[in-house]
């Protein structure tokens, strides 16, 4: 879909020459004084393109189907960065004002940059990825369908973290300020949670390794569908809605004075 921005430029379907012509001037460097007001750029099935211009006033960058590009220039005030379906796209640089991140289906990317102010991120379809780096003003994180993620480190800021269908999840480290968990389909691998003291909301689908909880003070409410090896439910004096669906493994269940919602 198209984003809602002005001033914006972008490269849309055309004929095949008309098309490719297009792209040689989104290359090259000479258009950028031109556009002196130039705040958003969007660019989709630019088939040649190759490279971009460097640019000093470009804020939002949304990228899909370009799969010759291979590199990004330098965008010194760039907040928002979407990236889709970049097949020969090898890294992202780490721009020092990025607030947004969004990388779709680019399986050339291995790694992604300590990226200082990065605040919102997700990756997806992105096969290569087998970590994150430490992202110190990260506070949401969605990963979907990565299927090398083995690691999530320490995320001091995390607030809001969804992960669905990455079935070589090992480890998630510490992550003090997380309020709302979703593990859906991480089920080869994970067998443990770390503490997270300040959760609220906790959903977990086909966890099929978790084993173990720590306790949760400020828990609210609590989903567990279809984690076989799950022994126990976590001690959590607030919790007033629960769900438990298909958890065989399951062998007791604390005492919850707040609860109000039950359903199994």
């Amino acid at each position: 879909g198209s984003h809602d921005a002005t001033p914006s430029s972008r490269c849309t379907r055309a004929q095949p020459a008309l098309n490719a012509a297009l792209d040689t001037v989104v290359a090259q460097s000479a258009w950028t004084p031109g556009l002196p007001s130039l705040t958003t750029l969007e660019l989709a099935h630019c088939d040649h393109l190759t490279a971009l211009p460097s640019s000093a006033t470009i804020r939002k960058l949304f990228i899909r189907s370009c799969k010759h590009l291979d590199t990004l220039p330098a965008l010194p005030h760039l907040a928002e960065l979407s990236l889709e379906a970049c097949q020969s796209l090898q890294s992202v640089p780490n721009f020092p004002t990025l607030k947004t991140l969004e990388v779709k289906f680019c399986p050339q990317i291995h790694t992604l940059p300590r990226l200082q102010q990065l605040a919102k991120l997700r990756v997806e379809l992105c096969e290569n990825i087998k970590t994150l780096p430490e992202l110190p003003s990260l506070r949401v994180l969605v990963a979907v369908l990565n299927q090398q993620l083995e690691v999530l480190p320490t995320l001091p800021q995390l607030t809001v973290l969804h992960v669905f269908s990455s079935m070589t999840l090992t480890t998630i480290h510490a992550l003090p300020a997380l309020r709302k968990l979703t593990l859906e389909a991480c089920a080869m691998r994970l067998e443990a949670l770390p503490p997270l003291p300040q959760l609220t909301a906790l959903k977990l689908t086909r966890c099929e390794q978790l084993r173990d909880m720590h306790p949760s003070p400020n828990l609210r409410t609590m989903a567990v569908t279809d984690c076989r090896k799950l022994k126990a439910l976590p001690p959590a004096p607030q919790l007033t809605e629960l769900k438990v669906h298909k958890c065989a493994g399951l062998l007791s269940v604390p005492s919850y004075p707040a609860l109000s919602k039950l359903s199994l």
